[in-house]
């Protein structure tokens, strides 16, 4: 009988230790298989979009790498750099605009506040007979430095740097100055969008100088 009960005893010990060793394996899969998908995750560039938005109305703005796929997407872009380059131009068409006095086209590009201002120094050269050409010898890159986007508006923050020469002329078409110099311009432009109706177009909200 004390044999039975002994071997009964270490027939219940390994039993036990069989199921214990299945179960940290099993822990030790899932955790891999955890680590396994945040890394996957993080290689593809997707976010976890329950942190930091909710299902009625999505909202992006503290994570810059969320902001700029949340960009790409809503814009049906193939990369943030064609957005860049699609802002860029937007960004040349309207101090094209400025410099040629072209209220019209203003009109449809910024907003009403940016549109009082930029009038203004149009009114003002106008006052004053002179004609401004801004000539860019450089631009960088644009760099989006902000943004929120949510389920009805997008708002962009784009910094350009670049190298220009203001060349001014006087009602004669006289230079104004003898020999322009190139100047490091630096400009943060907000643009804003609707998102409905589809198809809005995205409009100059914000100008302010940069470092």
């Amino acid at each position: 009988m004390p044999e039975e009960s002994g071997g009964s005893v270490i027939g219940w010990l390994m039993y036990a230790f069989v199921v214990y060793w299945i179960a940290a394996s099993w822990r030790a899969h899932l955790s891999r298989l955890e680590v396994t998908e945040d890394v996957l995750k993080r290689r593809a560039g997707v976010t976890d979009t329950q942190s930091s938005a909710s299902p009625e109305g999505r909202s992006v703005a503290h994570d810059h790498d969320a902001l700029l796929s949340e960009i790409v997407c809503r814009e049906s872009v193939a990369s943030i750099d064609e957005f860049l380059a699609n802002t860029l131009k937007r960004y040349e068409t309207i101090i094209a605009a400025l410099n040629a006095g072209d209220r019209e086209v203003l009109l449809g590009l910024v907003s009403s506040e940016v549109y009082r201002t930029f009038e203004q120094v149009i009114a003002d050269r106008e006052a004053a007979g002179l004609r401004v050409e801004t000539l860019f010898a450089r631009i960088e890159t644009p760099e989006i430095i902000d943004g929120t986007v949510d389920a009805t508006h997008m708002e962009v923050s784009v910094r350009f740097i670049g190298e220009a020469f203001n060349v001014c002329r006087n009602a004669a078409g006289e230079l104004t100055e003898e020999r322009p110099v190139a100047r490091r311009s630096v400009d943060i432009w907000t643009f804003a969008r609707k998102l409905t109706p589809r198809g809005s177009k995205w409009c100059l909200v914000a100008t302010r100088s940069g470092i």
